[in-house]
Parts: structure tokens; C-alpha cells; sequence
């Protein structure tokens, strides 16, 4: 009795010409959203899907983002792994957190050109947009935590409940 022949299975490399569905994460930075809005708008648009393992869900999208995903999908090295990437919701927070510490250098370097501290809490409050009172607490955080100190510590959902 003979074997059957066995199918050879595609390259991920041949796999990867011309893709008919994209994973959220290269829609998203190709609309440059997030990928719960992707997540919401295929739903409501009925974008085609496709599973993938693991639950993962591939969609279709329009033929305006079609090109431009398709572009950051080539540009993506075939690894095999899932690509690192950061929520846009993350990186405003890292920014926020960038912002408070050229704050703190800037209020430092008024200190130590001998400026009186209030006169420099004053001017670099100004500069950079901010109440005093913030300048003081984030110095006392970053004093205490370090850079931690400067994120938010926001758990879950932060805000008034819905009735």
C-alpha cells in the first residue's frame, strides 16, 4: 500500500505576497488608531474576517487602508513572532511622564543657577504649562520613586461610574 504524498507546506515567505486579511495591529497603525477602535469599526462595518490560532481574528479592510497596510505589512520582517508594539493609550502615558521630567531638569537647572526656588518653581510652571502645586508633587514622587514616580498609577477605570 502506498503512502499518500505529503503536501508541502507554504513558506512564510510565500505566505507573505499579497495578504487578504491584515491583524488589527497593522490596520491600526495604518489608520494610526488603536486597535480596539479597528476591533469596534470591523464590527460595525462588517469588515470580512478571518480566525487565526489562538483566537486571533484577521480582518479585511477597506480598499483606502487596504494599500497602506499592505505597505506596513512588507516593511515587517517575517519573524514568527508577534511584532512589539505599544498602545497609543501607553505611550501618551510615557509621554505625560517625559513631560514631567524635562519639567524637573528644567526646575533643576534653575536651581542650580542659584535661583530662589519659588522663582524658579514660578518660571518653569509658566514654561511648561503647569500649576506649581504639580511641580512640587511630581518632585516629591521622583524623589521618592524615581522615574515610576512620574506615570500614572490609574487602576482600571478611572472616572465617575455609569448608572
Amino acid at each position: 500500500m502506498k503512502t499518500p504524498a505529503k503536501i508541502a507546506p507554504k513558506s512564510r515567505f510565500q505566505a507573505r505576497q499579497s495578504p487578504k486579511f491584515f491583524s488589527a495591529t497593522i490596520i491600526a497603525s495604518a489608520a494610526r488608531c488603536c486597535t480596539k477602535t479597528i476591533h469596534r469599526r470591523a464590527a460595525r462595518d462588517g469588515w470580512p474576517r478571518s480566525a487565526r490560532d489562538n483566537y486571533a481574528v484577521e480582518f479585511t479592510p477597506p480598499a483606502k487602508l487596504r494599500s497602506r497596510c499592505l505597505a506596513i505589512f512588507q516593511r515587517t520582517k517575517p519573524t514568527g513572532l508577534k511584532a512589539f508594539s505599544i498602545g497609543l493609550e501607553r505611550r501618551a502615558e510615557i509621554d505625560r511622564a517625559l513631560h514631567r521630567f524635562s519639567s524637573l531638569l528644567a526646575l533643576e537647572a534653575e536651581l542650580i543657577a542659584a535661583v530662589p526656588f519659588e522663582v524658579a518653581l514660578k518660571r518653569i510652571s509658566t514654561a511648561c504649562h503647569t500649576n506649581p502645586n504639580s511641580l512640587r508633587r511630581w518632585a516629591a514622587s521622583f524623589l521618592k520613586r524615581g522615574i515610576a514616580g512620574l506615570l500614572e498609577n490609574k487602576r482600571g477605570h478611572s472616572g465617575r461610574k455609569p448608572k
